[in-house]
């Protein structure tokens, strides 16, 4: 099983890739701010019901409850965008705390302005989720 995971999981991550980097460009999210998922509201049925039910709505609950709410170890995984103009980012109103929308499709404050599509990545790579699944998680799983 280790031996396929090795040989499969690096294939989905560059195919993902390649597709995410078709979709937006860098340019267009270091321009783009993060608005919560509260501010994803065209996604609010289903999408967003589902999303609040997730373990990923959670994950800065468990934070909390574990005392690590302040950990910059965790807070990379258990926030959306921390580091990167996100969650614990001075004068940013948008609550960011768990696994939002944007920590996998990016920042959405330009889609969301302008309603444009290209302006969000829609289909994150799968190196998206390995940030936290596979890389530098003590209790990361597939």
């Amino acid at each position: 099983m280790r031996a396929f995971l090795r040989v499969v999981v690096p294939l989905v991550m560059a195919a993902g890739l390649v597709g995410s980097l078709m979709v937006v460009s860098a340019q267009d999210q270091a321009k783009a701010t993060y608005v919560g998922a509260e501010g994803c509201l065209c996604h609010a049925d289903p999408v967003q019901k589902t999303w609040k039910m997730s373990k990923h709505a959670r994950a800065f609950e468990l934070l909390k409850l574990a005392g690590q709410e302040k950990n910059e170890k965790c807070l990379p995984c258990h926030t959306t965008g921390y580091g990167q103009g996100g969650y614990g980012t001075p004068g940013l109103e948008a609550n960011l705390e768990g696994v939002q929308c944007e920590e996998c499709h990016g920042p959405a404050g330009e889609h969301v302005d302008k309603m444009d599509k290209t302006k969000i990545n829609r289909t994150p790579s799968a190196i998206v989720c390995a940030r936290c699944h596979m890389e530098k998680s003590i209790h990361a799983r597939p």
